[in-house]
């Protein structure tokens, strides 16, 4: 399979290649697809225990 790719996303792929752990192409678009795939596997109620936590670390400290 051979893919097309706009030069912003082509971009955001050589950025990643560069800096990151991605050994290719097809290591970015992997890990990309597996971390969208178990996005979309999470429950309705893994998705507001997420947002509660992430709500809570940005609520200040009392003790501030």
């Amino acid at each position: 399979m051979q893919l097309n790719v706009p030069p912003d996303l082509e971009t955001f792929i050589n950025k990643r290649l560069s800096s990151s752990g991605y050994e290719s192409v097809e290591d970015v678009l992997r890990r990309a697809l597996e971390a969208q795939d178990a996005e979309e596997s999470w429950t309705e109620e893994e998705r507001r225990e997420l947002s509660a936590h992430i709500e809570e670390s940005y609520r200040p400290s009392a003790a501030s």
